[in-house]
């Protein structure tokens, strides 16, 4: 009698971990399908992101490039690591058109309500400026504004729309 109630609890053992097994599967099937079609979006939105090429905007007031490789700790303006060699290109950019103004413009993904998107995206908008200016660009030289969801490029929630803008506010 014990064998078989242990055998009983063996396998309800194994059917709960076969179950929790294939939950774990279908999540990272999520997941794959997600990733893909970001990098499907992300793929076709790639003429749209070489148009605001930092590099390739002309140098006149009203241009604005999208810097697309500056990333943040979720649901926070804290820098992650990748976002510096970005932020260097903004730097050296700077210093070569040492008379540039800029307005750094931070952008969400268009999931939150409207005031903490707007909150999010003025700090993270802050945070790119205090590096800039930790890298020596003049701090009058920077301005910072955080649009929220007001300008999305994408559908709500595509990471497009979770953007970092420099936009030339004056040339001389």
């Amino acid at each position: 009698m014990i064998n078989w109630l242990q055998k009983k609890q063996d396998k309800a053992k194994l059917d709960a971990l076969k179950k929790q097994q294939e939950r774990e599967v279908l999540s990272m099937k999520r997941a794959i399908d997600s990733l893909a079609k970001i990098k499907q979006t992300a793929s076709t939105n790639a003429a749209l992101q070489q148009k605001y090429d930092l590099f390739n905007v002309p140098i006149e007031v009203g241009a604005v490039a999208i810097a697309d490789k500056i990333f943040f700790v979720a649901d926070g303006a804290y820098l992650q690591i990748p976002s510096y060699p970005e932020l260097d290109k903004v730097v050296a950019f700077l210093k070569k058109n040492n008379k540039l103004k800029i307005e750094i413009g931070g952008h969400t993904n268009g999931l939150c309500d409207d005031a903490f998107c707007n909150q999010l995206s003025n700090n993270r908008a802050k945070t790119c400026v205090d590096y800039l200016i930790s890298k020596g660009i003049a701090k009058d030289r920077l301005q910072y504004k955080g649009y929220g969801k007001q300008f999305l490029i994408a559908a709500p929630g595509s990471p497009l729309n979770q953007r970092v803008e420099i936009k030339i506010l004056s040339v001389g």
